[in-house]
């Protein structure tokens, strides 16, 4: 006679559980010190992948370790040791929505400085490792208004990384002076690249670094287009607007600081920026909000 056995589940610290474990409840509740004693009690629980839906932008779920967690919520760089001590693997591992490293993430959610360095000499080759929009963790750095100590951290363990365009053609000196950059940060990037390059590298929509220097309303805008152009900033930024008004071909809204660009989180209401370097611009110029909110696209952000 046949007498079926009933085995319990196999389980995996690769397991993909909604939910969070209890490591990642410390880490939302930033108990670090508890959550180190947790790592080096219970070790595979680094290993647990858990679903979060709206990770980055409030719609897409993501699979995540918790080396992502903590890369997204600030957590000091012992926390950060304590979990790649425990899966040395996890900085190579992306999470699954962007495919996004750690290190991405550290960037886009402005991680401490210590943890970017730490994180970038741990994985060295994750400085040039892409995410699904094309995009380096210098990328992210620059969008999110990263100071100089940053960039050059990133750019002293690869600074190829300069040169890297992302699926809009947008290499990291676009990002920073879109994002209104410190003029420190735009001078490191220029100083980074073969001569000329600053000036001829274009995005798929024909914009320089000049170009765009020029559509932005930041305190040093006139510096950044001086630094970017060798001549009188305010005079090249005043022949500009002159004839570019009409223009119905941009790469982004001019005004990069409205509250319209920007969207609340509907996971935590954190607030995100809509990327306007994937979004269409109407037929007349402008700028439509409803159009970017359910483009599906989501791309640089700044750190609440």
């Amino acid at each position: 006679m046949h007498i079926p056995i009933s085995l319990p589940p196999i389980s995996s610290p690769f397991s993909r559980n909604r939910g969070r474990n209890k490591l990642n409840l410390l880490l939302f509740e930033e108990d670090w010190v508890s959550a180190i004693t947790e790592i080096e009690c219970h070790p595979n629980e680094t290993k647990l992948w858990t679903t979060h839906p709206g990770f980055f932008d409030g719609d897409h779920e993501s699979h995540v370790l918790p080396i992502h967690v903590a890369c997204s919520l600030h957590a000091p760089l012992e926390v950060i040791r304590a979990i790649v001590r425990a899966h040395p693997q996890c900085v190579s591992l992306a999470e699954s929505s962007f495919k996004r490293l750690p290190l991405h993430i550290a960037c886009q959610f402005a991680a401490r400085i210590e943890v970017i360095e730490y994180l970038a000499r741990q994985h060295a080759a994750g400085t040039m490792e892409a995410d699904l929009l094309g995009r380096l963790p210098l990328h992210y750095a620059c969008s999110n208004g990263a100071p100089s100590d940053v960039v050059n951290a990133l750019i002293e363990v690869n600074s190829s990384s300069v040169l890297y365009a992302d699926y809009n053609g947008w290499i990291p000196l676009h990002v920073a002076v879109h994002f209104g950059a410190e003029t420190e940060v735009v001078k490191t990037l220029v100083d980074q690249m073969p001569p000329m390059s600053a000036e001829t590298m274009t995005t798929k929509k024909g914009s320089t670094a000049l170009k765009l220097a020029q559509k932005v309303r930041t305190k040093n805008r006139e510096e950044v287009v001086r630094l970017l152009s060798g001549v009188d900033g305010a005079a090249v930024a005043a022949e500009f607007e002159n004839e570019s008004k009409s223009s119905r071909s941009l790469d982004v809204n001019p005004s990069g600081s409205d509250p319209e660009h920007w969207a609340a989180s509907a996971a935590g209401g954190t607030p995100q920026m809509i990327d306007l370097l994937d979004i269409q611009v109407s037929a007349t110029g402008d700028f439509n909000p409803v159009a970017a909110a359910s483009s599906g696209v989501v791309g640089y952000s700044r750190a609440a």
